[in-house]
């Protein structure tokens, strides 16, 4: 972003309001998927107005971006049966769960609520494979990128303690 814009104040406000406008069209879709184009208006509304939304839209916090994902993904979940494409539309449901999952580590627990999707809505339960190669990859792909930095696949987790990424006496 920064070849993109420089450095000005758009590079900063760029991925919140990014996030929060993918968010809103993203509640819009899941609200018309599941009841009513009525329901995803008033859905997309209501969120452009939560004092939540609305403050987080101009800070650079994950949780956008996270709840963004996640929204989205299940919107590709839900939509993704009755799509020709399905195997693709599970795929990138899968890569939008593991992006949420890479934003904010505590979005984890939505993960519960796809088994509960694929019953609810009668989806095959061999469209669950390709939802998970998209998940695997993403995490594939952080995996590749923490090896070559930093040596170690796993450094996500190890964060807390710089003594054991960098070997620092603290």
């Amino acid at each position: 972003l920064f070849r993109i814009f420089g450095h000005a104040e758009i590079t900063y406000y760029f991925v919140p309001i990014f996030s929060s406008a993918l968010l809103i069209i993203s509640v819009y879709l899941l609200g018309k998927k599941m009841f009513s184009r009525t329901t995803g208006l008033i859905s997309a509304m209501w969120m452009m107005f939560i004092p939540g939304m609305l403050i987080d839209s101009g800070q650079l916090l994950p949780d956008g971006l996270a709840t963004a994902c996640s929204v989205l993904g299940f919107v590709f979940l839900i939509s993704g049966d009755h799509h020709r494409n399905k195997k693709w539309m599970m795929l990138i449901a899968g890569a939008l769960f593991g992006w949420s999952y890479l934003s904010k580590e505590y979005f984890v627990i939505l993960y519960l609520l796809v088994p509960i999707v694929f019953w609810i809505y009668r989806i095959p339960l061999k469209l669950l494979f390709p939802f998970s190669i998209g998940f695997l990859i993403v995490i594939g792909l952080e995996f590749s990128i923490n090896l070559i930095n930093y040596g170690n696949p796993l450094v996500r987790f190890m964060t807390t303690n710089p003594r054991e990424i960098w070997g620092y006496k603290i």
